[in-house]
C-alpha cells in the first residue's frame, strides 16, 4: 500500500516525522515523501518522479499548512489527487490533515475538496481514529499501536509547529481610540517587526482626554493558543515595549476569546522609561478560552498616560 505525503518544502521536517510514523505502522506500508533522502536522486527530473509517485499511490495525504496553501506546486498536487479521486476506476483515498495553526474549517475552504473531512495532525484522538479508518478500509493490516508512539509523534509535531509559527502571520493590527471623535489620537506604523505607536490625546484640539488608546492584534476567526501549551507547559507570550518618551506608567495586555471578544485575562504591566521585556505565562489561563483567542490588546488607560503626546513601540511579539 503506497502513501503519498504532499507537503510544502518548508514543512519538510513535519513531513519526515509523519512519513516515519506511517512506515512504522506496518512493514507493508510504503511512503513517498519528497523530503526524505533517496526518494528523489541527484540528476532525476523531480517533476516526473512526483508525477509517477502520484499515479502509483493508493492514498494521498496533504499536510495543509499556511505554507502549503501558498505553494503552487502543492496546489497542483492537490488538483491531481482530486482528479484521480473523482475519475479513477480504482478506489483512491484522500486523508487531509491540517497543520497548526491552520484549523479544520480553514484547511480546504475554497477548494474542490472542501467537502472532505480534515483532521488536525496534532490530535491524539484523531490519529487513533485515522489508524482505525486505515484498518477498516483494508489499507493497513491490524497492528497494536502503543499510546507512547502516538504521544511521541504529537509532541514532535507540536514542537516543530508551535515553537516556530509566527503568530503575526495573518493578524490584523489596529490602533484604537475610545473617543470616536478623536481617532487621530493614536497613529500606528510598522518598521520590520517593530510596531511604532505615536499618540496625541488632543489631536482633535478638544481638551478631553480619551478613556484609553489601544493597539489590537486581531486574529482572523480565532487562534488556538492551547497548542502552544501542549508543546511546552512553560510557554509564554513575550514582547518588548520600548517606552521611548516615558509617557506611560503602565499598560494592560488583554487576551480575548471567541468571536464575541470576551475578556479571558488581563495583565497589568508596569513600564520603565526605555525597553521593557514582557513575559506572560499562559498555563494559568482557561483552556477553552486559549483554544479560541480572537484578540490581544495593548491598552493604555487615561490614568496610565503621563504626557498628552508621546511615542512607544511594541516589538519581538512571539510565543516562547
Amino acid at each position: 500500500m503506497k502513501f503519498f505525503i504532499s507537503h510544502a518544502s518548508k514543512d519538510s521536517e513535519i513531513a519526515k516525522y509523519f512519513s516515519i510514523f506511517l512506515s512504522n505502522l506496518n512493514v507493508d506500508v510504503e511512503v513517498f515523501c519528497s523530503s526524505i533522502s533517496g526518494m528523489i536522486n541527484q540528476g532525476d527530473d523531480f517533476v516526473k518522479v512526483i508525477e509517477k509517485e502520484l499515479k502509483d499511490s493508493d492514498v494521498f495525504i496533504p499536510l495543509i499548512s499556511n505554507k502549503y496553501l501558498d505553494s503552487k506546486y502543492c496546489m497542483i498536487e492537490l488538483g491531481y489527487a482530486y482528479s484521480k479521486f473523482v475519475n479513477s476506476e480504482k478506489k483512491y483515498y484522500i486523508f487531509p490533515f491540517c497543520v497548526p495553526p491552520v484549523t479544520k474549517a480553514q484547511a480546504l475552504n475554497g477548494t474542490p475538496l472542501a467537502h472532505i473531512q480534515t483532521e488536525p495532525l496534532n490530535g491524539k484522538d484523531e490519529i487513533h481514529n485515522f489508524i482505525r479508518v486505515l484498518m477498516s478500509k483494508n489499507l493497513l493490516k491490524e497492528v497494536y499501536i502503543k499510546n507512547e508512539m502516538i504521544n511521541d509523534f504529537i509532541n514532535k509535531i507540536n514542537n516543530l509547529t508551535m515553537n516556530t509559527e509566527n503568530i503575526l502571520d495573518d493578524v490584523v493590527i489596529l490602533p484604537i481610540c475610545s473617543d470616536q471623535d478623536n481617532l487621530d489620537a493614536i497613529q500606528h506604523t510598522i518598521d520590520g517587526e517593530k510596531n511604532i505607536i505615536n499618540f496625541n490625546l488632543f489631536a482633535n484640539r478638544k481638551k478631553i482626554r480619551p478613556d484609553f488608546i489601544s493597539l489590537v492584534l486581531k486574529f482572523p476567526g480565532t487562534f488556538n493558543f492551547y497548542d502552544f501549551l501542549r508543546a511546552n507547559a512553560e510557554m509564554s507570550f513575550i514582547c518588548t515595549i520600548n517606552n521611548y518618551t516615558g509617557s506611560l506608567t503602565d499598560i494592560d495586555i488583554e487576551f480575548k476569546y471567541h468571536e464575541t471578544h470576551q475578556l479571558l485575562k488581563s495583565f497589568k504591566q508596569s513600564l520603565l522609561v526605555g525597553k521593557n521585556e514582557i513575559s506572560i505565562p499562559i498555563r494559568n489561563m482557561n483552556i477553552e478560552g486559549l483554544k479560541q483567542i480572537s484578540e490581544i490588546c495593548f491598552v493604555a488607560w487615561n490614568k496610565y498616560i503621563i504626557n498628552e503626546e508621546g511615542m512607544f513601540t511594541i516589538e519581538n511579539i512571539q510565543m516562547k
